[in-house]
């Protein structure tokens, strides 16, 4: 299977953050992506960074996840994209997951919840495991990866691979940071029965929020984990960036 990463600033900007994933679609399905993945809360702004909570409204998001789908249909792909879930009242930050007849496979909700997080978001409780192209795929969001007990999760349900979708952000690049994450992703996948997947590399921008990563395992047999953060321009987009964000998994 092919797996597509499009890292974007996005924004409050509902419009803008659907221009840059219908490039994003149009793109990854010149190269035969069979899953694109976007980060956390892609499609309406993280709040309260890029965006205000109120801003963001049931209707508003349900529009957007329509084209959304429409995407997916159009590009015979399944989409994963991050934002913000509303249910019977209560919000959630979720990654909801599209297949290729634009039909939603269904969603996960961030589980570890810290700070803005747990002013704005209750915590899930989806499995967020999904039967993708042969493979199965398990997905979990930002600080999910403080905690081991969201992945031993995945590796119960016999996950394949697992996809994390980032929405951290700085002023300045941090180094120090990325390491940081880094480490808990290297953790994870050695404590949680993952043999740590080998690295294609990482791009370190100096206008970006944090230095975008992306990894997939070439061992046979491993349990790969990918993850980035998205930059602070669009210098790094898959339209622009020299480091393929395309992924095979086999």
């Amino acid at each position: 299977m092919r797996i597509g990463l499009y890292p974007f600033p996005s924004s409050g900007d509902m419009s803008a953050n659907l221009a840059h994933i219908r490039t994003g679609a149009a793109l990854a399905a010149e190269q035969s992506v069979e899953l694109l993945v976007f980060h956390e809360c892609a499609l309406c702004g993280y709040p309260p960074l890029e965006t205000s909570m109120e801003a963001v409204t049931p209707e508003q998001v349900s529009a957007g996840l329509k084209q959304v789908a429409a995407l997916a249909k159009d590009h015979a792909m399944h989409i994963a994209v991050g934002t913000v879930r509303f249910q019977r009242g209560t919000r959630y930050n979720s990654v909801m997951v599209f297949d290729p007849e634009g039909n939603l496979l269904g969603c996960y909700d961030k589980q570890a919840l810290w700070g803005w997080d747990c002013d704005h978001f209750s915590r899930g409780a989806q499995p967020g495991v999904f039967d993708i192209g042969g493979v199965r795929v398990g997905f979990r969001i930002c600080f999910d990866v403080r905690f081991p007990e969201p992945f031993r999760q995945l590796y119960r349900a016999g996950a394949d691979l697992c996809i994390v979708c980032f929405s951290d952000t700085a002023e300045q690049p941090d180094r120090e940071r990325y390491d940081l994450i880094s480490a808990h992703l290297r953790t994870r996948a050695e404590r949680c029965c993952w043999k740590h997947p080998q690295a294609p590399g990482s791009c370190l921008s100096g206008t970006s929020s944090l230095p975008p990563a992306a990894s997939a395992a070439a061992a046979a047999g491993s349990i790969p984990i990918c993850f980035w953060s998205f930059p602070g321009s669009d210098l790094f987009c898959l339209k622009k960036q020299k480091r393929s964000a395309v992924y095979d998994c086999h």
